[in-house]
């Protein structure tokens, strides 16, 4: 009896193992860059008491993926976000958030934050293939033309959720 109730011990615990191994190859995780090319609309403007200027901003444009089977290549993005530029009108803080779509109408979202030179990013939800998605990365701004588009370099880790397909 001591006998089958060790066998069924074995058999539970290589069933639970084979299970959490499962579990974690279901995940996969897409490391990568690109760039993201965007034209600026300004929403509102208005200066604080201290000199500093607050624009309020909606961006519309696409992510280009070094990686052409990354999900995030050539991936719509319609953004919002805040820039508090320094009184001397140099240097700025930026933050705000995105919604990303792509080919297949699947839908990410991620927040932004950074300064003139750059920031990070953050994933916060997703459907379809983006559903369950987390990481992030970091971006560098390599231009802001008179005209208002932006120009981005970034950099992304993410883990997707099982049966993503990366293109």
């Amino acid at each position: 009896m001591k006998w089958h109730l060790r066998c069924a011990c074995v058999a539970v615990a290589a069933l639970l193992s084979l299970g959490v191994a499962a579990g974690a190859q279901a995940q996969q995780t897409w490391v990568g860059d690109g760039n993201g090319l965007y034209t600026s609309t300004l929403l509102e403007e208005y200066q604080l008491p201290d000199g500093r200027t607050v624009r309020a901003v909606s961006l519309a444009g696409f992510n280009v993926s070094d990686d052409k089977e990354s999900p995030f290549h050539l991936v719509s993005q319609d953004c919002s976000g805040t820039w508090v530029i320094e009184a001397d009108g140099g240097a700025y803080s930026v933050a705000g958030h995105c919604v990303s779509r792509d080919a297949d109408s699947d839908v990410f979202w991620f927040w932004w934050s950074g300064d003139a030179s750059g920031g990070e990013f953050g994933m916060t939800s997703g459907t379809g293939k983006f559903a369950g998605m987390e990481g992030g990365g970091t971006y560098t701004n390599l231009a802001q033309m008179p005209d208002g588009k932006i120009i981005n370099a970034w950099h992304a880790e993410v883990t997707m959720a099982a049966g993503m397909t990366m293109r």
